[in-house]
């Protein structure tokens, strides 16, 4: 009897598990297709093996800096546990995304970014501007980013990931829609190709503000410690209000964000030889 009451408890565990990892799992499809979806649509202009290159080169420089942004959700999944660790954890991922923006700003907006474009992917300044302009409008993009990745680490620790998956057909819907749109009136590839990012991130933004704010409720157990365990009982301490002070923040984001920029560097790296 304890044996078979012992195995409906796993398959119910494994049911559980899989109601909450298989929608994650088709997010990733989703971001690839998108992608895919965005080189579709630059296969079609004119000369385009030349506008899949000045977009690849873009996007490869755009992901390096975007990759500090990969853990927002896992940020947000530790630290917005509380009203006052929401808080203080969104607003240092605002600060955080700016931060990210502005060297990237230099690059984008002056000629020694554009020549160091140049440089490193050795490619003539006619081809450089040109990234260098898919640059400066996707600067915007990294802060829309950043507040998208953090409802959506909320929407997981909430364990809402069936609203998750919806979420990001509505973003692929949105830029594949946008990206038919804009080469039918005739748009330039970059307003064409940025554009569809922009307004597919702004819609997923709204939409998945909207959802946090109908369904989205913080864990019971508040806020993790962040220093674990008491090391005389082996418990959990309770924490005397929230932890997301702006040193933890950093020491939790900071390596984070390092990994994913050492993954993200391997395609200009690339690129350039």
């Amino acid at each position: 009897m304890q044996r078979r009451t012992a195995t409906a408890g796993r398959d119910t565990l494994m049911r559980q598990y899989w109601r909450f990892y298989w929608p994650l799992a088709l997010t990733g499809v989703a971001m690839v297709l998108a992608m895919q979806f965005q080189n579709g649509a630059l296969a079609r202009y004119p000369d385009a093996v030349r506008e899949l290159a000045i977009f690849a080169l873009a996007s490869s420089t755009f992901g390096l800096f975007n990759a500090g942004l990969n853990f927002t959700s896992q940020l947000a999944n530790v630290f917005a546990r509380s009203p006052g660790g929401r808080r203080a954890s969104q607003r240092f991922v605002a600060v955080w995304s700016l931060a990210v923006t502005l060297p990237l700003g230099l690059i984008a907006g002056t000629a020694a970014g554009r020549d160091a474009i140049g440089w490193v992917y050795s490619v003539e300044q006619a081809l450089a501007a040109r990234v260098v302009e898919y640059l400066l409008y996707m600067l915007p993009l990294l802060f829309v980013s950043a507040q998208r990745l953090f409802l959506t680490g909320l929407l997981v620790q909430a364990r809402l990931t069936g609203r998750v998956t919806a979420l990001n057909v509505v973003f692929l819907a949105t830029a594949a829609g946008t990206l038919v749109a804009g080469f039918a009136l005739g748009l330039a590839p970059v307003f064409t190709l940025v554009g569809s990012q922009a307004a597919a991130g702004l819609l997923h933004w709204g939409c998945s503000a909207w959802v946090v704010r109908r369904s989205y409720r913080p864990p019971d157990s508040g806020e993790v410690p962040i220093d674990g365990e008491s090391p005389a009982t082996g418990t959990r301490q309770p924490p005397a209000g929230h932890d997301a002070t702006v040193g933890a923040l950093v020491r939790f984001f900071l390596p984070m964000a390092a990994t994913g920029t050492m993954f993200a560097i391997s395609r200009p790296v690339l690129y350039a030889f």
